[in-house]
């Protein structure tokens, strides 16, 4: 996630209201790469998931082949849910027990995150 020089994101990251925080957090599954747009729609600034998203590439394999509607693409511009919610926690300043699965994990942080946000446990992320 590339930053801009002048623009400190995660300041940016923790300013952002609850409701976006939950909206955000709920999307991110720990599989997932986000689309720009998606988290816009969820009230993210678009110049601030502009500059979290990148370029990621399918690599062949079951596990490393990314998906847009069921079809397979060399590659997708946007923002890694799993990574976005362990940025968020660190934003945030929340602890989570980390876990060896992806979706364990980012179900982990989403949980801290509503903990901490207030929300309770709101249940398991799941992408828009």
């Amino acid at each position: 996630m590339g930053d801009k020089p002048g623009i400190d994101i995660n300041t940016a990251l923790g300013q952002l209201p609850a409701d976006v925080i939950t909206r955000i957090t709920d999307m991110c599954d720990g599989h997932t790469i986000l689309p720009v747009a998606a988290l816009v729609d969820a009230g993210m600034p678009a110049h601030l998931a502009e500059r979290l998203a990148r370029t990621w590439h399918s690599d062949g394999s079951p596990k490393g082949t990314i998906y847009v509607r069921d079809r397979p693409v060399e590659q997708m511009h946007g923002i890694y849910g799993l990574a976005l919610l362990q940025r968020l926690a660190a934003a945030l300043g929340v602890s989570y027990v980390p876990a060896l699965g992806r979706g364990s994990e980012a179900q982990r942080i989403h949980q801290a995150i509503h903990r901490h946000l207030g929300r309770g446990d709101a249940g398991s992320p799941g992408p828009p």
